[in-house]
């Protein structure tokens, strides 16, 4: 269907063979322009206006800066050399100045001091002692007198006497060390006997040694029967006496104890069967 010339783009009718306005021949065969449509925006086809372009998303928020694992660790190792080096001179101070001295401790209540009683050991020019003569049961005594002094007091007075009879198993583990079983078979308090149900369940066990004819073992017990103010390290000289081993061991303990001087004396008295 033509429209439109093709030379000047006027309208034709369906059977011109020239153009009215500029003459031109319409041929058989050329298709006639046709003139692109106006619209007024509401026809169907009109162009519809671009939208536009989505805004572009934001940057993505930057990656967290990874940290150096290296540094933590170099920090980590000189923290740790620091506190091994703290605890190796506090080893050695120990090893070469408190290694030797008797436990002393202050209780809940106040000051305690020990009297440190030296092993006297044989002098008779007889061989040492070992651990299977040691070996075997023997019958040991418990002491503890309790003394106070009253403020402005002169002199000392007696509280109270503890006295507790021990079968002991002494056993012999080798070079010189021993492992004791202590158990109570009788004792009384200022003379009055304990009952049996007191007395049960009251066993004390003990890792000792032998050396220079003592035997030495530290008494830390939750014992009640030989219960005394601070843990103390038992030194009990050993010496043949009447066909039979036997020994002693004697300290003092003192506390103050709100304005009350105590006065502790434990005894040992170690004899073989």
């Amino acid at each position: 269907m033509r429209q439109f010339c093709t030379e000047c783009g006027n309208p034709l009718t369906e059977d011109s063979q020239f153009c009215g306005f500029c003459g031109t021949k319409i041929a058989d065969g050329d298709a006639p322009q046709a003139k692109p449509a106006v619209s007024d925006g509401n026809a169907p086809n009109a162009p519809q206006p671009q939208q536009p372009y989505p805004a572009a998303p934001p940057p993505p928020a930057p990656y967290p800066v990874p940290v150096k694992k290296g540094g933590n660790k170099k920090l980590l190792f000189i923290i740790l050399g620091a506190v091994l080096g703290a605890l190796l001179l506090a080893v050695g101070l120990w090893f070469f100045f408190l290694r030797g001295a008797g436990p002393l401790a202050p209780s809940g209540n106040g000051d305690i001091t020990q009297g440190i009683v030296e092993p006297q050991g044989n002098d008779n020019g007889a061989a040492p002692l070992t651990g299977p003569e040691l070996q075997g049961l023997w019958d040991v005594t418990f002491r503890q007198y309790i003394e106070i002094k009253e403020e402005g007091a002169a002199d000392y007075q007696h509280l109270g006497l503890i006295e507790v009879y021990l079968e002991t198993d002494i056993a012999d583990l080798g070079e010189g060390n021993l492992y004791l079983t202590m158990k109570p078979v009788s004792g009384n308090v200022n003379g009055e006997a304990f009952l049996e149900e007191e007395l049960t369940g009251q066993e004390a066990y003990f890792e000792g040694s032998l050396a220079n004819d003592t035997l030495s073992f530290y008494l830390e017990t939750n014992s009640n029967l030989l219960y005394t103010a601070i843990p103390i390290a038992v030194d009990v000289p050993l010496a043949v006496a009447t066909g039979k081993l036997s020994g002693t061991f004697e300290t003092t303990l003192e506390e103050l104890i709100e304005g009350h001087d105590m006065r502790y004396t434990v005894k040992f008295e170690f004899v073989q069967r």
